[in-house]
């Protein structure tokens, strides 16, 4: 588990209610560790699309590539 930090912040009571009710989440500090969880995941899925669009499974179709693969 990764080091908690206790802080005072504002969030839109509206906008927290909406997160719960769409997460299920019980709890105000489940759905913002829910909503930062999923933030992170958003961020790492548009690097992944990214590196996919710059070529990064480029090799999947050569053959030699493919040859050397482990199966």
């Amino acid at each position: 588990m990764s080091e908690m930090t206790k802080m005072l912040i504002d969030i839109d009571e509206d906008l927290l209610a909406d997160l719960m009710r769409l997460t299920g989440a019980k709890t105000k500090k489940a759905a913002v560790a829910d909503a930062l969880e999923q933030a992170r995941r958003r961020h790492a899925a548009r690097e992944y699309l990214e590196w996919v669009r710059r070529g990064g499974l480029d090799g999947l179709a050569d053959a030699e590539t493919m040859g050397g693969a482990q199966r």
